[in-house]
């Protein structure tokens, strides 16, 4: 079976899950991360962002995300990637602000996931039309 790949996302920001039945989500669920190319960040670039979310530093935690994040695309972010850079800001109190991240992921995701054929098929009309 395929499992719920927001799981971590949903954790890092204390969302509970205790009561979901997981069995019922993940017998159908396709894996969302998965699908949308997993790449990695920089591992100096995670690392510097978690030093400075266990310092306790709000500001330069956040810019060190925008940096990391800067043209990133993310429907292509790892699971773990994500819910790391989305952890180290509720670490440091921006609460909400790594909700909205883990939303736009997810929705990023899902999105990578609904509409990839598409774009395929659509690139590849284009291709045929233009020959």
């Amino acid at each position: 079976t395929a499992g719920f790949d927001g799981l971590p996302l949903l954790d890092a920001i204390d969302i509970a899950v205790e009561n979901i039945d997981w069995m019922a989500v993940t017998a159908d669920t396709p894996h969302l991360a998965a699908s949308a190319g997993g790449n990695s960040l920089p591992y100096q670039g995670l690392m510097q962002v978690e030093t400075s979310a266990n310092q306790g530093l709000k500001a330069e935690t956040l810019m060190r995300v925008a940096l990391l994040l800067d043209g990133v695309d993310l429907a292509t972010l790892s699971r773990d990637d994500a819910a790391h850079v989305v952890s180290a800001l509720h670490q440091v109190g921006l609460k909400d602000t790594a909700r909205g991240l883990a939303r736009d992921i997810l929705v990023s995701w899902a999105a990578a996931r609904h509409f990839g054929p598409l774009q395929d098929n659509v690139q590849s009309t284009k291709t045929a039309s233009a020959s």
